[in-house]
């Protein structure tokens, strides 16, 4: 790619040029700015994104670091940006590959039929959409605690195991969550703890007599439900 810089107007070429994107924002600007007309082409689901339930203001902690801690991550991630490749002639990389034994491989076909028929009862249309985002998502989880296991020499082969897969599949579990309450913000649906929970459990279509009793399980009153599913 070929990047114009405006003030000298020198032009600087980037090999395998990529964005990355880290910041955080508030519930409110969310839905400015994640309009449903982007989430209806599965352009948010493209963010993982991150979103806790945080009830009370978090305080400094006053420990210090526990010594080695500090070390032992530096040796990781310089271990990583280190890793040694193979170059062809033209000095490009030549590709490891990577197989998946048969135990990860049944990891991951369960979690895709899990997690398709999951979504499929929450919003069918957007589902679907998001399927199609996170998917190669996935694969990138188990390249990365694929690497992460060789830095550390925790494994020698070239051979994707079982508890990588699972490890991946859990990430994705938790961004396809958070995934989930943003998209409840974006279509301006109260987020605390309880109301979520009732949004969550609520099909696409149902009665007020079925809302009102997931509610009460909730211990949110009949009057509250009502009002929420207005």
């Amino acid at each position: 790619m070929k990047y114009e810089r405006k003030s000298t107007s020198d032009y600087i070429n980037i090999f395998r040029p990529y964005v990355s994107v880290v910041g955080g924002t508030q519930p409110g600007l969310s839905q400015k700015c994640l309009a449903v007309t982007k989430e209806a082409v599965a352009f948010t689901s493209r963010f993982l994104k991150i979103f806790p339930d945080i009830t009370s203001m978090p305080k400094w902690g006053r420990e210090p670091m526990p010594v080695g801690v500090e070390e032992e991550w530096a040796a990781i991630i310089s271990e990583v940006l280190h890793t040694h490749c193979e170059y062809d002639a033209n000095g490009e990389i030549i590709p490891q590959i990577l197989h998946f034994s048969k135990n990860a491989m049944n990891v991951l076909f369960k979690w895709e039929e899990h997690i398709c028929s999951e979504w499929e009862k929450y919003r069918r249309l957007y589902a679907r959409r998001v399927w199609k985002a996170q998917n190669p998502t996935l694969c990138d989880f188990v390249l990365s605690f694929m690497l992460c296991d060789l830095s550390v020499k925790e494994t020698n082969d070239d051979v994707i195991n079982e508890d990588i897969a699972k490890s991946a599949c859990l990430l994705a579990d938790y961004f396809l969550e958070m995934d989930k309450r943003v998209h409840n913000i974006i279509r301006a649906v109260p987020v605390d703890v309880a109301h979520q929970q009732l949004f969550d459990s609520l099909p696409d279509s149902f009665t007020t007599s079925e809302a009102v009793a997931k509610g009460n399980a909730l211990r949110l009153s009949e009057r509250t439900v009502k009002r929420f599913s207005e």
